[in-house]
């Protein structure tokens, strides 16, 4: 039976009706329109398919801002309020989706930005690791899953996207003996910060918390029992650390002992702004640009030397704090501190953490070794072509 045809309207469309059922009691249409007859019927049956799809019609407009946002004030409520601004730097990723019908949400679109931010960060200049590609597609993923839910769209498109595998495993990075050596002899205001983090393995809040009472340099020991949370520049102290496991008793060794009983002790702080007060992110971000700068000038090796008046540029590697904390798991790696025992001396709340940790660490420095064996064999080669020459 032939499908009626339907007046135009005076805007020239053709309007067709598709009923979905009663709803709260009363009848439900959603209205489609086509410049042709056939357009609007082949609208009216792509509805009735997704109602067949179970695809709530009236949702499937809604944009993937609305989902995103809907996804952060759930993150909000669950998470700490220092954990929140990350969830948001990971949802800010897909912000070139927000005006985008979550149904015309398709897989390439996801897959660029993560190709994109594979190739190079905007806020580093550097390609972004693995694990934050990784997390941005979970992110994705969670956000249209409640797209899903809502039936307003049948399948969750972020399922078939892939990381780079080219991608780098991280952006962290272990410092080597010579810029340990250079931590050692810099002497600075952070400092001390970093060599706490660099021989103890403490992270930011737990060195912005540390008092010296929790040092005991007879029993070289570190009790590490409070932690500042920053939530945008506000810094506040609390009576406890990221998780259960990070409260913990750190064993320096005597190279931190050492260094540290050359500092001048009181009951506050070891680590203050200028004030006295609490670090907080600007203070610690201006006291590492100048740190930055120190490294830079004492180490850095420049064509032309600069002068004092001249801004000279950053030749050295620059670190960070957790660039630090991840040297001190490499010391325990490369010294043969089982994995129990490093969990431990870094307060992993997931043994998995220290294992994937040493997992990464096995694989980079087996690989080096390969590398020393094909310097070695192309040294031999060269010598043998010396010793033949030698003997024509």
């Amino acid at each position: 039976m032939p499908k009626k045809s339907n007046k135009k309207r005076a805007d020239g469309l053709i309007a067709v009706q598709v009923y979905l059922g009663r709803i709260d009691g009363k009848r439900k249409y959603k209205t489609v329109y086509g410049k042709s007859q056939k357009e609007a019927n082949a609208k009216a049956d792509e509805v009735k398919r997704k109602l067949g799809l179970g695809v709530d019609p009236f949702s499937e407009d809604t944009l993937f801002l609305v989902y995103r946002k809907q996804w952060l004030a759930r993150k909000k409520d669950a998470i700490s309020a220092s954990s929140y601004p990350s969830y948001v730097s990971l949802a800010n990723a897909l912000l070139s989706l927000d005006n985008i019908p979550v149904r015309k949400i398709q897989e390439h679109h996801i897959q660029a930005i993560l190709d994109n931010l594979a190739a190079c960060n905007p806020h580093t200049g550097r390609p972004t690791s693995k694990k934050t590609l990784g997390s941005i597609k979970k992110t994705a993923f969670q956000i249209l899953e409640l797209a899903r839910r809502a039936n307003a769209v049948h399948r969750n498109c972020a399922e078939g996207v892939e990381v780079a595998r080219a991608a780098p495993k991280s952006n962290r990075r272990s410092l080597s003996q010579e810029e340990m050596k250079h931590v050692e002899e810099t002497q600075h205001r952070a400092q001390t910060a970093a060599m706490i983090m660099m021989l103890a393995g403490l992270r930011r809040g737990e060195v912005s918390a540390l008092r010296w009472s929790d040092i005991d340099l007879r029993a070289a020991t570190i009790s590490v029992s409070r932690s500042v949370e920053f939530v945008g520049n506000v810094a506040t102290v609390k009576d406890c650390t990221k998780t259960l496991a990070g409260m913990r008793t750190v064993h320096i060794p005597q190279r931190l002992v050492d260094y540290l009983k050359k500092q001048p002790r009181s009951l506050g702080l070891v680590v203050t702004q200028r004030s006295g007060r609490v670090m907080t992110k600007s203070a610690w971000r201006a006291l590492w640009a100048s740190y930055m700068k120190a490294q830079n000038l004492k180490y850095g090796k420049f064509i032309k030397k600069p002068e004092p008046c001249d801004k000279p540029p950053m030749v050295i590697q620059p670190f960070g704090c957790h660039d630090l904390r991840h040297t001190f798991a490499t010391i325990l790696y490369l010294s043969g501190v089982d994995i129990l025992t490093a969990r431990d001396q870094l307060g992993h709340a997931d043994v998995q953490t220290t294992i994937g940790i040493y997992t990464h660490l096995d694989k980079v420095f087996k690989e080096r070794k390969m590398d020393q064996l094909d310097a070695y064999l192309d040294k031999m080669q060269v010598v043998c072509k010396c010793e033949k020459a030698e003997s024509a």
